[in-house]
């Protein structure tokens, strides 16, 4: 008799346990169909776990993780891989040519879009781009002053 109490007392404490679980998950689906902003902002809070470790034990093994000192075979072997930092020593940064970018580009997954691809777009922009970067060049070279410009109405290169 005890142990067909036992087993019954089991059976409903398994569908009290049950019931609970619906009850939040009709809570949270409610929650999620008709206030979809709060429950993304109640997902994003906080939820310190419950757990029966004391701080200071937490905080101890987490000092001494921190505390490794460096030797000097750590630093040879770091030396292999660092160089070594020396100011004016850098090379100037530049933009890739446009056959290296083409290259870059091709690769790249999902570059095609309705109507005219993105990567169409990009080399399009990066050929107007070297335009603009050999009139920059030309004018510098020639010493073409603004007035003349102005009077010329033109900024291509057969016009300079």
């Amino acid at each position: 008799m005890i142990s067909h109490l036992s087993e019954r007392s089991l059976i409903y404490a398994d569908k009290i346990k049950k019931w609970e679980r619906r009850k939040s998950f009709r809570r949270e689906n409610t929650k999620f169909e008709l206030y979809r902003g709060r429950f993304y902002r109640d997902i994003d809070e906080e939820a310190t776990p419950d757990h029966n470790v004391p701080t200071e034990k937490i905080k101890d093994t987490w000092e001494k993780m921190w505390e490794i000192e460096e030797t000097e075979v750590d630093e040879k072997l770091f030396e292999e891989y660092l160089l070594e930092y020396i100011p004016g020593d850098l090379e100037p940064t530049c933009c890739p040519t446009e056959e290296e970018f083409g290259d870059i580009v091709k690769w790249l997954p999902c570059w095609k879009a309705a109507g005219q691809g993105q990567a169409e777009f990009i080399t399009f922009l990066s050929r107007e781009l070297d335009h603009s970067k050999a009139t920059c060049t030309i004018l510098l070279k020639k010493s073409v002053s603004m007035e003349r410009l102005k009077k010329t109405g033109s900024t291509k290169e057969s016009h300079i």
